[in-house]
């Protein structure tokens, strides 16, 4: 009998649109994925279906004092408590740091690191499930300026750009992980989350050499995407 591994996909933006589809490509991976919006007040009844979550990203912070905020934060720490893998990416690693290891992780910096950026590993993601075949540094997308601080001794740093001392960290005593970057965005369908927003990313910073050619090619970042991948293999395993 093949087991079936169900995902709980928590949409967090205030748009329809679901970068790259990355729940479809949980999906033909070997997901079964359940999506909510969150972000308009949309969650599951109870978490007793699910063997993961995935938390998306939002403009806002996980210190909003706002109802769908304030239910994902509930969710996180019953998920916590069950030891249920957990994956988030932006908003998504910001408000699992803001609830797993305090307020005090997280920062809002005066500007935005946006645009494809190289992100460079720490000796402990080699050794992390979700480091599996990766290289010493690769390109990611990138389009933030609050981040999470890896000053708490239960976050595990495994990688960092430039500008943003935490890009990728592990939780030490729980199956969790938080991207800053946004992988998803090089994946197959980039091109259609970048037309959607790509005037507000060029007034967040992004500069015009750094708008992508119309060849899908062109944004793909595939080792970025193995994140993702590696994440639903540890899930599937486990």
């Amino acid at each position: 009998m093949t087991m079936i591994h169900k995902l709980l996909f928590l949409h967090n933006s205030e748009s329809p649109i679901i970068s790259d589809r990355l729940d479809e490509y949980f999906s033909k991976n070997g997901m079964d994925v359940d999506v909510y919006w969150a972000a308009c007040g949309k969650f599951p009844r109870s978490l007793d279906p699910y063997c993961a979550i995935y938390f998306s990203g939002s403009p806002l912070g996980p210190w909003e004092q706002i109802p769908w905020v304030l239910k994902e934060i509930d969710i996180i720490r019953e998920a916590a408590i069950r030891k249920i893998p957990m994956l988030g990416t932006c908003f998504g690693t910001q408000i699992l740091a803001y609830i797993l290891c305090g307020p005090e992780t997280v920062s809002r910096k005066e500007i935005y690191e946006t645009g494809f950026i190289t992100v460079t590993a720490t000796p402990e993601l080699a050794k992390d499930p979700i480091g599996k075949n990766l290289p010493s540094a690769f390109p990611v997308f990138s389009w933030h300026r609050d981040e999470v601080i890896a000053r708490h001794p239960d976050m595990i740093l495994l990688s960092h750009s430039p500008q943003c001392g935490n890009h990728l960290w592990r939780h030490r005593a729980l199956p969790v992980w938080g991207m800053q970057g946004h992988p998803e965005v090089g994946g197959d369908h980039g091109r259609e989350w970048f037309n959607h927003y790509v005037h507000v990313l060029k007034s967040n910073g992004l500069p015009p050499s750094l708008v992508p050619a119309q060849d899908e090619e062109a944004i793909k970042t595939p080792d970025a995407m193995t994140l993702y991948k590696n994440f639903i293999d540890y899930v599937t395993v486990n």
